[in-house]
């Protein structure tokens, strides 16, 4: 068998990995999908424009899928009743970079592509 075919038949298509957060611990992130990362892009689109602080905080909630950022606890910490503020005021912004660096990697995604789809937004 063609070892392009074997290795898309084995492949996991959600793979998962442990983040090493300081200070948190570790978190578990997964990838995200084309559907996925294009409805995050449009509930964070307002017009022509894109939100990338929401943007932000929706890939952390879904890509941190074992995380209850919906936690009564952390909803009444924080004072709030939406788990983006929670992730927005639980999280640094180097912890929030991390996360959604970690997981666009995972999602087949690296730096260079990054780079790329920033400049061609």
């Amino acid at each position: 068998m063609d070892d392009l075919l074997r290795a898309l038949l084995d492949r996991d298509t959600k793979p998962e990995k442990d983040v090493e957060v300081k200070g948190l611990g570790t978190i578990r992130v997964r990838a995200l999908n084309d559907d996925e990362i294009k409805k995050i892009t449009e509930r964070a689109t307002f017009g022509k424009k894109v939100d990338e602080e929401k943007q932000t905080l929706l890939l952390i909630k879904e890509g941190t899928p074992y995380v209850d950022w919906s936690n009564g606890e952390l909803l009444a910490k924080f004072q709030t009743d939406d788990p983006l503020t929670v992730i927005k005021k639980a999280l640094l912004p180097g912890e929030k970079v991390k996360l959604v660096n970690e997981i666009m990697a995972i999602s087949g995604f690296d730096q260079e592509d990054l780079i790329a789809k920033a400049k061609n937004s």
